[in-house]
């Protein structure tokens, strides 16, 4: 066996994490905040608290001694109502250390959405994963490949020497939030009674198969299990951290709890009752035990449903859901049962409880980060746009803001179907000279102007600086501003102008028009779509833009009916199967091709086929240095025949907090979403 880990904890200390970013608008206390801990304890004690990880810091070798609390959980454990901390905690707490300082506890954190059912802000903020990832400049959940992963739920595991096979130990003595041990039955139930069932998934996760079959799951203990794969996978260990941003809920679910719901464990007229109550009709089973909690994007506490409150769902993560306050407005509470601790023996979450509300535009969220009525915000909804008001405002609303890494590392891309049903048009689109054409057609200057108040600078589709893929020469591309040797490879095409010398013709004599069908996903789209029209308008490309309804054009996406459409990038890394199924090889029926060994589907140009074998490569291979080479070589395809066009990188993204907010100054070269996956560790100053 290859042993990755052998460490059971986060050494974040050695390693070097120090992650933070800034302040915004005071949180309403509940209850007076108080101080979590003393100075930690230095050196050995006779009574040193053993079994967990401890701290080697410059200052010398941290010994904890004793565990700290909430003062609201201390009074639970006053009055009989809750187990002391030192058995709530596992039996080895993971030690995170604060970004600047040991915290205090109290308070309630203040964030919004724009969606009622969902909110990305919490679902990094109030999230748990089996893995974490070490934090630094470079790294966020979608950009994995060469950044080191680290304990998190998961507290050791291995992979055989064949690739085939790999062994997790779950952290001993985890509990859930109702303070049932976490087991390995978790993880059985998820694999054999969940997505086993082919009521509620006909189809297995792609990102769970390899040599078309899904993983067998081996119980070998309390604590171990097995996953035994049909071929290698050496992946796993990264992909476990990019489909577990989710949460814990992608590989394990509470078992006692989803049992009294699940029809294998219960009779039906026990569970009909609970279902119509909730408003599904009888033959609703399916739905309604994934939206429970047993589906995989389903509310796990930090996906919050619409359509269902609360059913006291148990959960790993800082803080679970205590109430549905209104539509769209959740209030969460700590977990008694949290298995962090800072470098103090303090038992984390630092914040009592966590308000999130639903704005009904995004002028009234603008609106509520001036008027300091919300302590964190940031990522999907905080425009950079808006970033100049922010900047006049922020003394009066007593907030800073910081203009950290965006997550979309991309802010702008623009991509081909490469199999579109009209054949004239899917050979043009198949001509790498096409797609190098309309990239040397954009000034992107005149979009980092128009559409990024100056931030960033040009690039094309691929690995940004600090990632070990990086290559000038791949990030410039074609994606320099020639519009005339842009238009002398149209002209080599064969595409000669009209009459009127306004537009291109295709070979078949009709006028070369590439529809540019969107919806506005990111603020980015739409200003960027018509910019880019005209761009290639003048070279002669009639490009027509027209934004759809989500579900029209995921609709369309399925049914092979976009040509040209436009996104954002969060990662230039091949890491996510979404990368190759839509946003690489961006065309749905070569992915039907390559996922059916050739049944179904369109097959792929040479180039295409190419991608997919390392494709292969990279998710087998137990070796990093392996990987990087294939990951490498995919950016150089992609760099050769531009399937993904891009604009920009090193475009910012405000993250505005209260200034009373501790532990999150410091980190404004950090991507905002790492920050966000540091919040157990924030705290309310006095």
């Amino acid at each position: 066996m290859r042993r990755f880990r052998i460490v059971t904890g986060l050494l974040v200390a050695v390693l070097g994490l120090a992650t933070t970013v800034t302040a915004f608008a005071g949180g309403e206390d509940e209850g007076e905040a108080s101080s979590a801990a003393a100075e930690p304890a230095m050196e050995m004690a006779s009574d040193a608290i053993t079994g967990f990880d401890t701290y080697n810091l410059d200052s010398g070798r941290i010994t904890i001694t004793s565990f700290g609390e909430a003062p609201m959980l201390a009074a639970m454990v006053a009055e009989g109502s809750l187990p002391p901390v030192e058995e709530r905690l596992p039996d080895n707490p993971q030690v995170m250390e604060p970004w600047e300082e040991v915290g205090s506890y109290g308070g309630t954190l203040r964030t919004t959405s724009l969606d009622p059912t969902w909110d990305p802000i919490i679902r990094h903020v109030a999230n748990a994963d089996l893995v974490e990832m070490l934090a630094s400049p470079t790294a966020h959940h979608a950009n994995l490949v060469g950044v080191e992963v680290r304990p998190g739920v998961f507290e050791d595991w291995s992979i055989s020497d064949d690739g085939t096979s790999w062994t997790f130990t779950l952290r001993r003595g985890l509990k859930w939030s109702d303070g049932e041990r976490v087991t390995t039955e978790d993880v059985r139930f998820f694999f054999e009674d969940i997505m086993e069932n082919e009521d509620l998934y006909p189809n297995y996760p792609v990102w769970l198969v390899r040599g078309g079959e899904s993983p067998e799951f081996v119980a070998v203990d309390e604590h171990t299990f097995r996953l035994d794969f049909a071929a290698p996978y050496g992946l796993l260990e990264v992909i476990l951290h990019t489909h577990g941003s989710g949460g814990v809920g992608r590989t394990m679910k509470p078992a006692h709890y989803l049992k009294q719901f699940h029809r294998d464990y219960n009779d039906m007229d026990k569970i009909l009752p609970v279902m119509k109550e909730k408003g599904f009709g009888d033959d609703e089973w399916p739905r309604f035990m994934l939206e429970t909690g047993a589906g995989l994007m389903s509310w796990d506490g930090t996906y919050m449903m619409s359509v269902m409150e609360p059913l006291e769902f148990p959960v790993v993560n800082p803080w679970q859901v205590q109430e549905v306050v209104g539509p769209g407005e959740f209030l969460f509470v700590r977990n008694p049962y949290y298995f962090k601790i800072d470098t103090a023996g303090n038992q984390l979450p630092y914040i009592d409880y966590i308000r999130k509300s639903t704005a009904e535009d995004p002028e009234v969220l603008s609106l509520k980060i001036l008027t300091g009525e919300l302590d964190v915000e940031g990522g999907y909804f905080v425009k950079l746009s808006d970033y100049p008001l922010y900047v006049e405002n922020q003394d009066k609303g007593n907030f800073d803001i910081l203009l950290t890494k965006d997550w979309l590392d991309h802010p702008l891309i623009f991509f081909f179907n490469n199999a579109p049903s009209d054949p004239v048009l899917r050979d043009l689109v198949q001509d790498p000279r096409l797609g190098q054409a309309m990239s040397l057609a954009l000034d992107r200057q005149d979009f980092i102007e128009s559409l990024f108040l100056g931030f960033g600078r040009p690039a094309q589709v691929a690995p940004v600086r600090g990632n070990p893929m990086f290559s000038q020469d791949l990030e410039d591309s074609y994606a320099a501003y020639d519009p005339d040797q842009a238009n002398a490879l149209l002209d080599a095409m064969g595409l000669e102008w009209d009459a009127n010398n306004e537009f291109r013709l295709r070979p078949d004599g009709e006028r070369f028009t590439i529809p540019l069908t969107y919806y506005e996903v990111f603020p980015s789209v739409t200003p960027g779509s018509e910019l880019a029209s005209q761009y290639w308008k003048a070279i002669g490309i009639d490009v027509p833009t027209k934004v759809m309804d989500g579900g029209a054009w995921w609709t369309a996406f399925q049914a092979n009916e976009h040509v040209l459409t436009t996104w954002g990038l969060g990662s230039a890394s091949v890491v996510p199967s979404w990368f190759f199924q839509g946003f690489s090889t961006t065309t749905p029926t070569w992915w039907r091709w390559y996922q059916t060994g050739g049944a179904e589907g369109v097959e792929p140009t040479e180039a295409g086929k190419r991608v997919y074998e390392l494709r292969d490569i990279i998710q087998s291979t137990p070796s990093a240095e392996e990987r990087l080479a294939a990951s490498r070589e995919v950016f150089e395809i992609q760099a050769e025949h531009l399937w993904v066009i891009g604009v920009a990188v090193d475009v910012p993204s405000p993250l505005v907090h209260s200034r009373r907010l501790g532990n999150i100054g410091i980190a404004k070269d950090f991507y905002n979403i790492t920050v966000l996956d540091g919040g157990e560790q924030w705290f309310f100053k006095n």
